[in-house]
């Protein structure tokens, strides 16, 4: 042991094998991110508007990079888009925080239950969450807004709140970050030893010092993921801007690149606007990460599991428990009580007719079908990917090839659907004999493109897991692969499940894709959940049984990942 004391022991000790490893890692993510980041570069310096990168009139131009930075409006977008994605993820941090701390640290009751409840937004589309809340604050028909003009007596046939403004925009954002924002800090935490802040309260410290001391510091990466991801996926999403931004005089970074990938005539004229939008962003992202890799330069100092010690310890709450129960009661009613009733409530207006009208209709079942192979496949296939090169970057020396593949895993967040879709459309059609285009499996690969998010939570997991058991195990004679298997996945089982998730519920919604893949076949993403001239109630039915199917397959891969870590 005493030749393997650093976190790159494991691959210097079993060269061969580390190396298949290494090149698996590195062929995998190429083949996810590579193709649709080629495309984006390429795109993005071809012209003129109105013509395809790829077409014999097309040329090399910098024009697309100059109209991006010479809009009239940038410094209004860009001081906007600060306001909008900084508050909302702010706001995410400050409710999930506090809430996976009590599903992974504390002793509330039933934190299991706890951890599917506050997922469960996630699982329901966006428009469904966003439109419902739409729904309650509607100036002149809201309930919400109805209630209070008859509590206060007051005068007026609108209002009193206003939900079209960008402060209502940012507490929409910030509520339906949440979840996602969660799911990452769920995961750091629970790998987190309670030992070193069970020493620092021994020592004398408050609850406050050892927080802010001892907790926060180590568990600075999960943190860090979360905010960053958080703010990209804010810029990724329409849903929000579109539905409370309408008629807000907000201008969003948003809006520009989907009026880009989405003029009038329906074409791709914008396309290498678009893609230069997202090359800056992915500038932006460069700097951010090139922040995190520096502060997390010396990754022992946030390992947490270690060979002494690899089991989390609850606090225990005592009265605190009351106001945390009513904490968590009040999130749950906002996110998922008010508008799943709301769904309810729209698929009962028939009885039961609208349920039944999904179940027998052979386009539904149809539908769930493609969706559950396409979207269980990818994101198998992409988990397996994100851990082996999480694996590699953080047990791998220092050095460009290693940044550069940090980098490449992360790239793909600010890569549009439309963007991917096209790439891979292209690739399809280069390797006709593999005949991938319209076929399930092309889509299912396609699917697993979206890496980024699963990669900087399974990265930020990995940082926390001590080498020295790994390094034993490579020092026993077991392979690379053996050790990986045997002892770094199932403690990793945390934030495997959750970046499972993630591929999975991100594919299940994808629609884009497939269109463009030429799939024609039924799926949950491009709306087969509606019954056309069903009973009364039946789109929102459809909705409620794809969120039961969403639900009831996490739970149960959930279940096994766990059950697979604890029998290991």
């Amino acid at each position: 042991m005493a030749t393997a004391r650093t976190p790159a022991a494991l691959l210097r000790l079993a060269p061969s094998g580390a190396g298949a490893l290494r090149a698996g890692a590195v062929v995998g993510l190429l083949l996810l991110v590579g193709i649709p980041l080629l495309l984006l570069i390429f795109s993005s310096v071809r012209g003129p508007q109105g013509v395809l990168p790829f077409q014999s009139a097309a040329y090399f131009t910098a024009d697309n990079f100059a109209q991006a930075l010479s809009h009239r409006d940038l410094l209004p977008t860009l001081r906007d888009t600060a306001i909008y994605v900084g508050g909302a993820v702010a706001l995410a941090l400050l409710i999930a925080f506090p809430l996976a701390w009590l599903a992974e640290r504390a002793d509330l009751p039933f934190p299991n239950a706890l951890f599917v409840l506050v997922l469960v937004p996630f699982l329901l589309p966006q428009g469904t969450l966003v439109g419902a809340w739409a729904g309650y604050l509607m100036p002149r028909t809201g309930e919400l807004n109805v209630w209070l003009r008859g509590l206060l007596d007051l005068p007026i046939d609108r209002g009193p709140i206003d939900p079209y403004n960008l402060p209502m925009m940012v507490l929409a954002q910030g509520f339906v970050l949440t979840p996602v924002v969660f799911l990452v800090l769920a995961a750091t935490l629970r790998n987190l030893d309670g030992a070193m802040e069970e020493a620092s309260r021994a020592a004398g410290a408050s609850a406050l010092t050892t927080a802010r001391r001892v907790t926060l510091p180590l568990v600075f990466p999960g943190v860090f993921t979360a905010a960053v991801l958080a703010a990209w996926l804010t810029l990724d999403s329409t849903t929000v801007p579109f539905i409370f931004g309408g008629q807000a005089e907000a201008a969003l970074l948003n809006f520009r690149i989907w009026a880009a990938l989405n003029p009038p005539d329906q074409s791709f004229s914008g396309f290498g606007l678009a893609s230069a939008f997202a090359l800056l962003a992915m500038g932006l992202l460069g700097l951010l990460f090139g922040l995190y890799a520096f502060t997390t330069r010396r990754v022992e100092r946030f390992a947490t599991v270690t060979g002494r010690s690899a089991r989390s310890h609850r606090a225990e709450l005592g009265y605190w428990s009351i106001p945390a129960a009513a904490f968590v009661l009040a999130y749950l009613a906002l996110m998922w009580g008010l508008p799943g009733y709301r769904l309810v409530r729209g698929s009962m207006v028939a009885g039961l007719s609208g349920y039944w009208a999904q179940l027998t209709n052979p386009r539904f079942l149809d539908a769930l079908f493609n969706s559950a192979v396409m979207s269980i496949g990818s994101a198998t296939l992409g988990t397996i990917v994100v851990v082996l090169v999480a694996w590699v970057v953080v047990r791998s020396r220092a050095g460009p090839w290693r940044t550069g593949l940090d980098l490449l895993a992360t790239a793909s967040l600010v890569i549009p659907a439309a963007v991917a879709g096209v790439a891979f459309l292209l690739a399809f059609l280069m390797a006709r004999e593999l005949s991938l285009y319209g076929s399930l499996a092309g889509v299912t690969y396609a699917l697993a493109y979206r890496v980024a998010i699963p990669y900087r939570i399974a990265n930020a997991a990995m940082r926390q897991l001590g080498a020295e058991m790994e390094e034993a195990s490579a020092t026993s004679g077991a392979p690379p692969f053996t050790t990986l298997r045997r002892v770094t996945f199932p403690l990793l089982a945390p934030a495997v499940s959750i970046s499972w998730i993630f591929f999975f519920v991100f594919a299940v919604r994808e629609s884009t894709i497939v269109r463009y893949l030429g799939f024609v076949e039924p799926t949950i993403g491009a709306g087969s959940r509606f019954v056309r001239g069903g009973p009364p109630g039946s789109a929102s039915a459809g909705t409620v049984l794809t969120f039961l199917f969403i639900l009831g397959t996490i739970l149960l891969v959930r279940w096994l990942l766990f059950r697979w870590g604890r029998l290991r």
